[in-house]
């Protein structure tokens, strides 16, 4: 926030072109006279941020008293090449038709069924109609969002619709392992009597291609084991919210059947 308020004084012929500045940036400005502070915050945040916090230097007034001390025609350049470099090129949606029946279309099942499900339950899906899960063991769960959607990307990128599928994935992943390991530690052995200059940086090149290769196999396997570990925490979690769910409303739906019976 502090790099990109001095980076929009800098270019800012008004305080309130710096504010349009900031917005562009991504960052909103909160100048309502209403309200007591004035805030900034992130486009895609919550939360709001008082300017003074961020320093002395930063308060409002401080803001609006070095834009308008500093020379407009001198920074106007600068502003002109900002804003021509920021405008928003808009693309025309493409309209698509969908040939064929609803009822016929194959039905997403296995692990992404899961994971997708489990997320509505979380209150993650979908983005437009979020809400809050009931059950402690969900609330608890959303610290982990990160990593739930790390795996459904791995889940999805290698079509692992079970456990199984999982277990040989990382058995594939690992034979992966020890096959590269051995042409790195060849390269390792050709490293140390290669005295061409030419052929080392060669060799350098396909080490370091082994070495990448190796840190994906590994992250991946990784990320494969986590969602063993949390599938059948995933199913428990599921079960308790479902339970506390039933508690909840399924009473309200009866007495409200009962007083329409009474009436």
């Amino acid at each position: 926030m502090r790099t990109a308020i001095d980076e929009a004084i800098k270019i800012s012929p008004t305080p309130k072109e710096f504010v349009k500045i900031m917005r562009k940036k991504g960052y909103i400005v909160n100048v309502n006279p209403e309200r007591k502070y004035v805030t900034i915050r992130s486009v895609n945040d919550s939360r709001n941020t008082r300017l003074k916090t961020l320093g002395k230097k930063y308060g409002w007034n401080n803001i609006v008293e070095q834009i308008n001390t500093q020379d407009c025609f001198a920074l106007f350049p600068a502003y002109k090449e900002f804003n021509r470099e920021s405008k928003t090129k808009y693309v025309k949606a493409k309209k698509y038709t969908f040939k064929g029946s609803f009822t016929t279309v194959k039905k997403i099942t296995g692990l992404k069924a899961l994971y997708l499900y489990y997320c509505y339950r979380l209150g993650y899906l979908p983005k437009k109609k979020q809400h809050k899960p009931l059950s402690p063991e969900m609330k608890e769960a959303w610290r982990k969002i990160d990593r739930y959607s790390i795996q459904v990307i791995l889940i999805s990128k290698y079509n692992l619709d079970d456990t199984d599928k999982v277990k040989q994935f990382i058995n594939d992943n690992k034979e992966q392992i020890i096959t590269i390991t051995n042409q790195r530690n060849q390269i390792y052995n050709k490293l140390r009597r290669c005295k061409d200059t030419g052929k080392i940086s060669n060799l350098k090149s396909e080490r370091d291609v082994c070495t990448k290769q190796l840190t994906m196999l590994r992250t991946e396997i990784k990320t494969a084991n986590t969602i063993l570990n949390d599938v059948d925490e995933m199913k428990m979690n599921i079960k308790a919210e479902t339970n506390i769910q039933h508690q909840r409303f399924v009473p309200a739906k009866q007495k409200r059947r009962e007083l329409q019976w009474e009436r």
